[in-house]
């Protein structure tokens, strides 16, 4: 829940295509609704978790229904109820779908991965507690020590003979268990009762779940939120969305006949601020999803689409997970995409995969293991700081030939090389590794159809000529001819362009079929196949695996075994559904239509199956009696294995001749269309050739290619240059390339003080660029390649970047990119006292250090010298604060100086408050205030006495140098921003001057003083505190991670000893290597002879770690 002092509106859209998910969620909604502060959170959890519930919870739940049912007899109905405007629906096809979730209550429970991520960063064995309520719940269907014995309707609503429980359910899943095991202080918000819990896993989830529905109420009460619900597949209601009408010719979903048609009410979102896929991405591919979404994701900068996946982790760099993820190179994929993954350019989060291993150490993995990821897409113009809509020119041959190497990524299944040989990171998404495919060619249709709005092309025309060119000449997957009348007839469909042989191939003689007598003949027609039902479950009946199997269906249409010449072609864009065929009109008629009456029983009933795709007219008419239409199960190793005994080597379900017209229909439209889909319908980028406007001139941005499918450089142009740089081009004067951050490149004019900055859309590199030079038409060009995130000098400190954004409300503020947002206040507070409990801790902070940054970070040790570089020191600063602000190494205080001695000495003050938990991040997060010892500060004189207390206090020296003091200064307004409680004022220093941080020079002010002073009471038990707050600002400080799509984040010996040494002391353990006895002896460990805590196995260790612990045996303040 937002703070009172900051408040704001949430509109959220829920799309799920299992109506019972939104129906249970909307009954839980409607408790809340009705009873607000009153509602019985322990009865409200077992109505909406346990399988089975008693007699009171059973009457409550079915009074409620009743209600619901009621409420709902009509969309205006629902309308008119007090639930209308708090949860609309999307249309009435939604609320039929819900409400007859509401009725049905006859559904018997069929029986048929435990939670310890959500436990996570607490990583130690007492997490059998875990285990154990897993496999209670699932042997009594409750988390409790009750035994009711009566279904639970609001589960058992979704299940049925074909539709069994999941079985990774678990209601603790949802929460963030780590308050159950950590130690948390008398007064931490969240802290678990346990009195009257069987499992501590449950008493955290049920304190949090307490707490949503205060919250939830809260908001509700101060009609601060709405949530709204559609019942259809994720690509027909986002394309529908993007299409701004009621319907874009998309079924609601796959076996439901139904036409989706949304509510075009004015006031119902469009597009959205934040974007949250949950794990679609395993499911239905990043890509797809990202060509469905990205329309709809406003055109501001703190705008987020986020997708989620399970990654496999590797012993090689995983950076291909990502190429993987896009079909193709991701620098370039993200550019036409016109989106950037920022933790691809930060290689920083703050949120913790070190469950993960852990998880997969416990198993005795010792290989590649699943790493749980999320990825926060912005537009490229949100990222880059210029807010502009920014579309690259390509030629059309070269963006034919980017998308043909996706093509062959998308449709690896078909290349029986890749077959064996694509088993790496990330290859579920795309390749052979997958039970299901995320592609047919609808779906490149529907990337073609964006490329032609994301990017700057002449004609997409030419491109889908071009790439067929390609594609036809291509002979590594085998059944791309096959597909070749499908790809012809969907070019044409979506409007992208329409081979001459559609229509040639077209005959008026009446011996040509039925609709050769149609007034006017399309080049695509919809065909129609019934099959019978015993066709289809002998698929399922042949064998064990064949019940639990979904084979992936396609259409076919094929010569009849008589004919001279044989052909065969297959259609992969296919809706199948459950039911019984009429028709209206005659076959020979321009109006003749085929109706489905669609059965609600779907695979429970004995209905035949009905399946509809489009080919292209000619083609009917090759043999219009005697072709075959037909239903396949794709091919695939899995599908051959399972379906071959059953199916033969043709993997062919059934098939009926054309004139066959119980089972064959042939139609303008499919079954109650009145048009073709529409696919990616959204608005084109706003900006176009003529460029983007800027203060050095006009930009103008082009890529470069080569036959790999890479944009291997950005071509940048700028021109209409200010008048003096036109002037010195005439006079000759030669410019070079000067790197100004990530994304900015300065055209200096040599020997005068004339640069010309240039932001690109993405990171790029002008070490290995070069300049081109028009002196005449007076435009210059930096021809420059990709930045690199492990290479490029100017990401080293974009580790936490802010921008400034601005809201018409609001004016100018700043937007972290990849810093989520934290409550504070409301997180729970670990009690630091008993160290023995906190060992994972060094774990967690530990992990901050990728392989390739431990190993430098060695390097320095042995050396003894510091590091050059500066996002090593800053994370080696991290985890010195987190380790003395612990108590886990040496000794142990909240306070510290960032101290550059050559720099005037003290620049900043910390103050730690507490350590919290952040569950969300699977990590911890330092509340703390930052008091920056600027010039105007000291010569006030109003923290004198602050000051002067310090001296008598145990305060830890972080020493810095130039890069890392700068690192933290640019660092600082994203950690002051993660807990912000409070509203930046009209006056703010961030608005005057633009910039942010306000300076990173020594002595000047680094953040805007909108949150200075605002703490909450006894933060921190200074003396002469009142006085240093008046100029410090809280902020959030979590330990920072690298991302393994960019480099390997894990060494797995190192965390397996880790793991292994979880349960010592950690103050029985070296402080360096974390040894339990001395190297070489076997005795005690060795204290620091100056401090007496730290603990060495040996001389050299001692001398190893001197670079973090002399910060704790550094002299006090002077």
């Amino acid at each position: 829940m937002q703070e009172k002092s900051c408040p704001r509106k949430l509109d959220i859209t829920c799309c799920d295509t299992e109506p019972s998910i939104l129906a249970r969620n909307i009954v839980l909604f409607s408790f809340v609704i009705d009873h607000g502060d009153d509602l019985d959170s322990s009865s409200l959890w077992n109505m909406y978790y346990h399988l089975y519930l008693d007699g009171s919870d059973m009457e409550c739940l079915s009074s409620q229904s009743k209600k619901l049912v009621a409420s709902s007899e009509n969309l205006e109905a629902w309308k008119s109820s007090v639930y209308g405007s708090i949860l609309p629906f999307s249309d009435e096809g939604t609320l039929d779908d819900i409400r007859a979730v509401w009725l049905n209550k006859e559904n018997e429970l069929p029986f048929v991965t435990t939670a310890m991520r959500s436990a996570a960063p607490i990583l130690t064995a007492k997490q059998e507690d875990v285990v154990q309520e897993y496999k209670h719940f699932w042997k009594h269907g409750t988390t409790g020590f009750d035994a009711p014995s009566i279904p639970n309707p609001m589960v058992a609503a979704s299940l049925s003979e074909q539709g069994a429980l999941h079985y990774g359910t678990d209601p603790i899943l949802e929460f963030h268990l780590a308050t159950g095991y950590a130690p948390l202080a008398e007064a931490s918000p969240l802290r678990p009762e346990y009195r009257h819990e069987k499992f501590k896993a449950v008493a955290s989830a049920k304190a949090q779940f307490k707490a949503w529905l205060i919250a939830c109420s809260a908001l509700f009460k101060a009609r601060r939120l709405v949530v709204r619900f559609a019942s259809a597949d994720v690509f027909a209601f986002c394309h529908t969305l993007q299409h701004q009408d009621s319907s874009a010719g998309w079924y609601r979903r796959q076996f439901d006949s139904r036409v989706l048609g949304l509510n075009v009410e004015p006031g119902v979102p469009r597009v959205f601020h934040v974007i949250d896929t949950s794990n679609l991405a395993d499911h239905v591919g990043t890509l797809n999803l990202l060509v469905s979404l990205i329309p709809l994701l406003a055109p501001q900068p703190w705008a987020t689409l986020s997708t989620e996946t399970l990654l496999k982790g590797s012993s090689s760099s995983d950076q291909e997970i990502l190429d993987n993820l896009l079909c193709g190179h991701a620098p370039t994929v993200s550019l036409l995409l016109g989106v950037s993954p920022v933790e691809y350019w930060t290689n920083a989060t703050a949120v913790s995969t070190l469950q993960e291993i852990m998880l997969g150490l416990s198993a005795f993995k010792t290989g590649p293991t699943q790493v749980h990821s999320r990825i926060s897409w912005k537009h490229n113009g949100s990222l880059s700081g210029t807010h502009a809509s920014i579309r690259v020119e390509i030629q059309p041959q070269e963006l034919a030939a980017i998308v043909f190497q996706m093509y062959l990524k998308m449709f690896a299944h078909e290349n029986p090389m890749a077959m064996l040989t694509l088993s790496g990171p990330g290859s579920s998404q795309y390749g052979p590794t997958s039970v299901f495919t995320h592609f047919h060619r609808g779906s490149l249709m529907a990337l073609l159809k964006f490329l032609g709005k994301s990017t700057l092309v002449a004609d997409i025309a030419e491109i889908c000529i071009e790439l067929d060119k390609m594609i036809l000449a291509d002979k590594t997957l085998v059944f791309s001819s096959q597909h070749a009348q499908e790809r012809g007839s969907l070019f044409h469909v979506h409007n992208l362009f329409s081979p001459d042989w559609l229509r040639s191939a077209i005959r008026r003689s009446p011996s040509a079929g039925p609709f050769a007598a149609w007034s006017e003949i399309p080049e695509v027609l919809a065909v129609t196949l019934v099959i019978p039902r015993a066709e289809v479950s002998r698929l399922y009946t042949s064998s064990p695996e064949a019940r639990l199997s979904a084979p992936t269906f396609m259409g076919s249409l094929r010569s009849s075994p008589t004919a001279a010449s044989q052909w065969h072609n297959t259609f992969g864009d296919v809706h199948l559904n459950f039911g019984t065929v009429s028709t209206s009109g005659l076959a020979t008629e321009d109006g003749f239509c085929v109706h489905v009456d669609q059965d609600e029983n779907g695979w429970s009933s004995n209905a035949p199956l009905i399946a509809s795709f489009y080919v292209p007219a000619g083609a009917l008419q090759a043999e219009p009696k005697s072709a075959l239409i037909g239903l396949e199960v794709q091919v695939s190793p899995q599908s051959q294995a399972i379906y071959y005994p059953v199916l033969g080597p043709e993997m062919l379900v059934f098939q009926a001749r054309l004139d066959e017209t119980k089972h064959v229909f042939v139609t303008r439209y499919l079954p109650g269309q009145k048009r073709y889909p529409v696919y990616c319908a959204g608005p084109a980028n706003s900006d176009t050739a003529s460029g983007t406007p800027g203060i050095s001139g006009q930009s103008r941005f082009m890529a470069e290619s080569d036959s790999s499918g890479k944009i291997t450089s950005i071509v940048g142009r700028l021109s209409q240059l200010p008048q003096q740089a036109e002037q010195l081009l005439k006079d000759k004067t030669v410019v070079k390339l000067r790197q100004a951050s990530p994304f900015t490149v300065e055209f200096v004019f040599v020997n005068t003080n004339v640069a010309l900055p240039m932001t690109f859309p993405v990171p790029v590199d002008s070490r290995n660029g070069r300049t081109r030079v028009a002196r005449k038409s007076g435009y210059v060009e930096a021809v420059v390649p990709f930045g690199e995130p492990l290479s490029l000098p100017a990401l080293t400190d974009f580790i936490y970047p802010s921008l400034a954004a601005r809201d018409i409300k609001s004016g100018l503020f700043p937007v972290t990119l990849n810093s989520p947002h934290l409550s504070l206040d409301r997180l729970p507070i670990l009690d630091l006292s008993d160290k023995n409990s906190l060992g994972w801790l060094t774990s967690l902070t530990s992990a901050q250090f990728s392989p390739r940054e431990a190993q430098a970070r060695e390097v320095s040790q042995k050396r003894g010298v510091k590091s050059t570089s500066a996002r090593l020191n800053f994370k080696e600063s991290l985890f010195t604060i987190f380790m003395i602000a612990s108590g886990l190494q040496g000794g142990q205080t909240g306070l510290f100086a960032i101290d550059h001695p050559d720099r005037g000495g003290i620049h900043m003050l910390l103050l730690v408050s507490a350590f919290r938990l952040d569950g969300a991040a699977s990590s911890i997060v330092l509340d703390a205030a930052i008091l920056p010892l600027t010039v105007s500060i000291i010569t006030s004189g109003d923290v004198s006495d602050f000051l002067m207390t310090l001296r008598t206090l145990e305060i830890c020296s972080i020493t810095v140098d130039d890069d890392e003091l700068v690192l933290w200064k640019r660092a600082l307004p994203a950690l002051a921003e993660r807990g912000r409680s409070w509203s930046h004022k009209k006056s703010c220093e961030y608005v005057k001057s633009g910039k942010i941080p306000l300076s990173v020079e020594p002595g000047e002010s680094v953040l805007c003083s909108c949150g200075v002073g605002r703490f909450p009471d006894s933060f921190v038990g200074v003396p002469y505190w009142e006085q240093g707050a008046k100029h410090a600002t809280r902020i959030a400080i979590s330990p920072t991670f690298a991302v393994s799509f960019v480099e390997d984040v894990f060494d797995f010996d190192r965390f397996r000893s880790l793991a292994s040494n979880e349960d010592v002391p950690a103050k029985e353990r070296c402080s360096n290597c974390r040894a339990t006895e001395a190297k070489g002896t076997g005795g005690p460990l060795k204290k620091c002879s100056r401090c007496q805590t730290a603990k060495y196995c040996s001389a050299e260790c001692q001398k190893k770690d001197w670079r973090v612990h002399r910060g704790e045996c550094a002299p006090k303040l002077q």
